[in-house]
């Protein structure tokens, strides 16, 4: 429509674009919106809450802008005042990128296996609960003077009214909030909860508004309590800049989506992981994570998006026991307990014995694991427990079971310098997986 208006016309716009740039002030017509409340699916439309208010501006005002995020991203990034977690509504940022990081310690942590705990937040009327104050405090050590002076004039001295079919109510002042429906909203929100706190022992990710924060450890114990600290840590900054934590709760499994489902107004502090349950990562249910957690203007959510596993319950007794009348082993299932029969000592005499301590085993991985990790052997010195050896040309010493370990040992090990450097600290490794594992352990970072 403006593309189509006169010349002249686009040069008055371009006028007014540039006075209210230079003096620092959005014009008071342009702050006036129009909202239309849209019902949230599957909520009472006899309820306030079950509402989502959506802001109808002026189309000049949001064309400045438009004009002026663009030189607010710009300045933010010089500033370094984005985090690297948020990836919400910044550009060459999207939803798979975040999901990538979540996935990869999700998966990362079962291959290693250990416990992954996590916990995902949904804040309640994100942008509808914005506090002016704060908001201009952190605006005010980011950008200069006329920036700043600019986004006051807009946020504040602000009006809406509210339209229903054809009936238009009173206009009243919006004391607290940004703007939803403008394009500059999303990226005050985002400077608003730029400074939410971290800590090296959890994994934070971010869209706007939806936070999850991941602990990964051998032990769930340890895990829980990261997170724990982690969200008493939450509640203090939440208290002092005047966010409202509610939560609702789901406990996943693998046969249902959602178990259980319990709405509390416990604060985040009070919510002790260590009493609850010790949670093991299942990567079956990441397949969900778009349909767990959705966007909620009302509710804040804190999801076990995890299968959590209930470790103060007896164990479930199996059908099968061992024919052998000493032994009270109990099974399951009968695989199981044909399992045990066959490498138990009923049927195999123990053959292989160790050459260091003439300790004996029934089944030769079974030695190849003593070997390992309990006598202090290495690799080298059973090999004639296993004829798997193919050496290295040059002499060097290695030996390797498949061939084509041999190939990659000549080009990347054997005599060459390591070809990948760490982006951190320039350490330079001879494989592309010890660089990438240096990366999670040492610097607390996911190479993607």
């Amino acid at each position: 429509m403006v593309k189509n208006l006169p010349a002249k016309t686009i040069i008055q716009l371009t006028h007014i674009y540039n006075a209210t740039l230079r003096f620092s002030y959005f014009p008071l017509t342009w702050k006036s919106a129009t909202i239309i409340p849209i019902l949230n699916p599957s909520k009472p439309p006899d309820k306030a809450d079950s509402y989502r208010p959506i802001s109808l501006l002026p189309m000049l005002g949001k064309i400045l802008e438009k004009i002026l995020l663009k030189r607010l991203f710009k300045i933010s990034k010089e500033q370094n005042a984005l985090p690297d977690f948020q990836f919400g509504f910044r550009p060459k940022y999207a939803t798979f990128h975040q999901l990538h990081r979540v996935v990869d310690l999700i998966a990362s942590s079962l291959e290693t296996k250990k416990y992954c705990s996590a916990v995902f937040l949904d804040v309640a009327q994100a942008l509808d609960s914005v506090w002016h104050a704060g908001l201009l405090y952190k605006l005010k050590k980011i950008y200069p003077a006329p920036y700043y002076l600019l986004l006051k004039s807009y946020i504040e001295n602000r009006s809406f009214n509210l339209k229903i079919d054809s009936t238009f109510s009173n206009s009243y002042d919006i004391l607290a909030g940004v703007p939803k429906g403008s394009d500059i909203a999303p990226f005050l929100y985002i400077i608003f909860t730029a400074d939410i706190p971290t800590t090296e022992n959890t994994i934070m990710g971010t869209y706007a508004d939806d936070t999850a924060i991941l602990a990964a450890n051998s032990d769930p114990h340890i895990c829980s309590h990261h997170l724990q600290n982690h969200l008493n840590m939450l509640t203090k900054w939440c208290n002092a800049w005047k966010i409202k934590i509610y939560m609702l709760v789901k406990d996943l499994s693998a046969q249902k989506d959602v178990v259980n489902r319990t709405r509390t107004n416990t604060p985040l502090s009070d919510i002790y992981f260590l009493n609850v349950a010790f949670i093991r990562v299942k990567v079956i249910l990441v397949n969900a994570f778009t349909q767990a957690i959705k966007p909620c203007t009302f509710v804040v959510y804190c999801v076990f998006y995890i299968q959590i596993i209930d470790w103060t319950k007896s164990k479930k007794t199996g059908n099968y026991t061992c024919p052998n009348k000493s032994c009270n082993k109990i099974y399951k299932s009968k695989g199981f307990q044909s399992e045990y029969r066959r490498q138990s000592n009923l049927s195999i005499s123990y053959k292989f014995t160790c050459p260091n301590c003439c300790r004996r085993y029934s089944h030769k991985p079974r030695l190849v694991h003593h070997l390992k990790h309990e006598c202090g052997y290495k690799r080298f010195i059973y090999s004639d427990i296993k004829q798997l050896r193919f050496i290295c040309p040059n002499n060097c010493g290695k030996s390797y079971k498949i061939k084509r370990s041999v190939g990659r040992h000549l080009k990347f090990k054997c005599g060459v310098e390591p070809m990948f450097e760490c982006r951190i600290c320039h350490k330079k490794f001879a494989l592309k997986e010890s660089m990438k594992k240096h990366v999670i352990q040492k610097h607390d970072q996911h190479y993607l």
